[in-house]
This record gives C-alpha cells, sequence and structure tokens, in this order.
C-alpha cells in the first residue's frame, strides 16, 4: 500500500477493510502525519484483527521515545523493545497479552516502530489479534506474518 502522503509504503493484508473513521492526514511544508485503522474478521484463521498505524515525517518521527510513550498510551505495554538493524531502516519490537475484559478471550499484541535510518521519519505499528481460548494459533506463523508487513516499509527518503 502507497500511503496518500507519498513517503512511505508498507504491506496491506488481502483481507484488511481500511476504517473510514478512523482515517485522517495532515502535511505541511515541514511534515507530515498520518494515522490509519484497519481490520478484519479472519473467519478461516478465527480471529479478529485491528491494526493501528500512525506515520509521522518531522518532530515525532525521530524520537522513538515519544513514539514509545504514544503506543504506551495506545497498548498500555511498559516493557523492553527488540531492536532489529536493517540498512534503511530500525525497527523497535516487542509483543505482549492479556486477557479480553469480558474474560471470554485472550488479545496479541504486536507493537513495532520502524524508524528511517535516512531522515525523521517513522511509522509506529500496532497489530492486535483476538480470539478465544479454544484456537490453537499457530502464533510464531503470526509474528512472522506481522514482521514481515513491519519489516515492508519503505521510506520515499
Amino acid at each position: 500500500m502507497q500511503s496518500k502522503t507519498g513517503e512511505y509504503k508498507i504491506l496491506y493484508p488481502e483481507d484488511a477493510e481500511l476504517s473510514k473513521i478512523r482515517y485522517d492526514m495532515t502535511t505541511t511544508d515541514i511534515g507530515a502525519i498520518e494515522r490509519i485503522s484497519y481490520g478484519g474478521d479472519s473467519k478461516e484463521k478465527e480471529y479478529l484483527y485491528h491494526v493501528r498505524l500512525i506515520y509521522d515525517y518531522g518532530d515525532l518521527g525521530g524520537d522513538v521515545n515519544r513514539f514509545k510513550n504514544i503506543m504506551r498510551g495506545h497498548t498500555h505495554y511498559d516493557g523492553e523493545y527488540e531492536v532489529m538493524e536493517y540498512e534503511d531502516k530500525t525497527i523497535h519490537y516487542a509483543t505482549t497479552e492479556y486477557v479480553t475484559r469480558d474474560g471470554e478471550g485472550i488479545a496479541y499484541r504486536y507493537i513495532g516502530i520502524i524508524q528511517s535510518n535516512n531522515a525523521v521519519q517513522a511509522v509506529a505499528y500496532n497489530y492486535n489479534i483476538v480470539t478465544d481460548y479454544e484456537n490453537n494459533l499457530d502464533l510464531d506463523a503470526l509474528e512472522k506474518e506481522v514482521l514481515e508487513i513491519m519489516e515492508s516499509v519503505e521510506f520515499k527518503q
């Protein structure tokens, strides 16, 4: 998927539905911010998923700690991030899980902050999966899929 800002590309799941309510973009002569939410009900895989993505080109894009604070507000995750270095980007990555409010299911969160190594831009990516306890999800395969999406981020600069 090409961002409407024109500043980055990222893989987009085929079964995902983009939220029209939870999309906004602001551009100025010094940067851009884009917020996207999408999700799906993967009936064949027997889970629901929701993704929240925040792109920033400017102040926030160069400050991983500010992005971690934003992600903490969305996910309540306050732990350590694994750092994965690539030629063009650095990914700060974490996972967490919790019991849903109704106690009927479990949610798995995959959190990533993907920073450009060449400009002050970054994507914060929060992939949430909700399923019931009877489901035996292949968490290793799911994590691999989410990491592929995070690794797919290509920044224009």
